[in-house]
Formats: C-alpha cells, structure tokens, sequence
C-alpha cells in the first residue's frame, strides 16, 4: 500500500488550495483595513492648530470664588499637614477623653503590648 492510496488526511475534504485563498484573503482584508485606518486618520487628523483669534489666545479666568487655584500646592500643603499629624499627640475628642499619639510611639507601644484581642460577643 502506497502512500498515494492511503493518505494520511482526507484530500477531498479540506482543499489545500482554498484554504491558502482564504489565508491570503483574510490577511489582504487585515492589510486594506489598516490602510484605509491609516489614510482616513492622516486625512481627518487637523495639523497645527494654534489659536488664530485673539479671543482664541486670551486666557480665560472663571469668576470667582476660585476653590482651588492650584492643586498641586494644595496637595503637598495637605501632605505636610497629614506628616504632621501622624508625628504629635493631640486629641481627637477632648470629652470623651480620646487623644492620638505619634505613630512611632504607637507601633512601639503594639510591639511591645501585643495586639489587642477584640470581645467576639460584642456585636
């Protein structure tokens, strides 16, 4: 027995040659689409555009009141005043007599105290 009458596929089934024709079709539809993609961005892509009026070019200030004229400063302003906080004692609720301790006192203090074990009977 020859390998021309017993083949190891099933020739009449799956032409070779169609399914190189549907390869070749799909990968020049994957080609035309990225160039028609890329024609039609280039086309509706606007250049330099720069203002042309001298309403274009004026800068415009909102009226006030202006809440955060700039949210960097603000952001390092509120940084600072966070470090801070964690770095003093102070109170948190002067009548029910809870106050905060720097945070290096309070790691010390859990290091050396453990962690408190919660009543689980207490909702």
């Amino acid at each position: 027995m020859t390998e021309r009458e017993n083949p190891c596929f099933e020739p009449r089934d799956m032409p070779a040659r169609g399914v190189v024709y549907a390869l070749g079709g799909l990968f020049a539809g994957i080609g035309l689409a990225i160039a028609l993609v890329g024609g039609l961005s280039t086309v509706l892509t606007p250049g330099d555009r720069s203002p042309s009026t001298r309403l274009e070019r004026q800068r415009i200030v909102p009226p006030p009141p202006r809440l955060q004229t700039d949210p960097q400063a603000d952001l390092v302003r509120q940084g600072t005043m966070q470090a801070k906080q964690l770095e003093r004692y102070g109170w948190t609720d002067r009548l029910a007599g809870r106050a905060r301790i720097p945070i290096e006192r309070a790691m010390d203090l859990l290091a050396e105290s453990g962690w408190p074990d919660f009543d689980r009977n207490r909702p």
